[in-house]
């Protein structure tokens, strides 16, 4: 097979010989970076100019990345009860949470904002308006201490179905949590991954 490969190169002109090359060493050298090039296991994001209370919106290939510089209020709990008959939610947020930053991750497609389901068989949603209220927020007699809300001025319905607490769990029982990837503070760099 290789004799036959070298006896066909041989047969060919000057000019075929070098378009030849001219096509496959580019080829070759793509191939050899793709092989060699390992992306890096983090995405770095600068935060240093971001003040508390502030949510920005990263979107990297198919996922955006919500994050949020918590104001000092943020940080005593997350959710409670407010009815006597149910047993009582009274979640503290944990010693791992940072007291500064939360960060979550959500799809992305076209640039559109995703947000998921439980059940797959219904679409997600798009939600161009996600905001950070630091206020304490009321629904369905749980008080949550501030949350991630899709604050949609068309739709009702989105503002009311998509409410999240600050550790990213859904207020609404048919909508997933928000994905909490691991992070961790550099200087003024926020670093996602490992």
């Amino acid at each position: 097979m290789f004799k036959g490969i070298l006896a066909a190169y041989r047969d060919l002109e000057k000019i075929e010989r070098v378009g030849l090359w001219a096509a496959v060493f580019p080829m070759s050298l793509l191939l050899i970076f793709i092989s060699v090039y390992e992306r890096p296991p983090y995405i770095l994001f600068d935060v240093s100019d971001m003040k508390r209370g502030e949510l920005k919106v990263f979107i990297r290939r198919e996922s955006a990345y919500l994050i949020v510089r918590l104001k000092p209020e943020n940080t005593h709990f997350l959710r409670k009860s407010r009815t006597n008959l149910d047993v009582p939610i009274y979640v503290r947020p944990k010693r791992e949470l940072n007291s500064q930053f939360r960060v979550f991750s959500v799809e992305s497609k076209f640039g559109l904002k995703l947000l998921a389901y439980k059940q797959h068989r219904y679409p997600s949603r798009s939600c161009e308006y996600l905001s950070y209220v630091s206020q304490q927020i009321i629904i369905d007699d749980i008080l949550l201490n501030g949350g991630i809300i899709c604050n949609d001025p068309i739709s009702e319905r989105k503002r009311k179905t998509f409410v999240y607490d600050l550790s990213g769990r859904s207020v609404n029982e048919s909508v997933a949590h928000l994905f909490s990837p691991a992070f961790s503070l550099e200087g003024g760099e926020l670093k996602i991954g490992i």
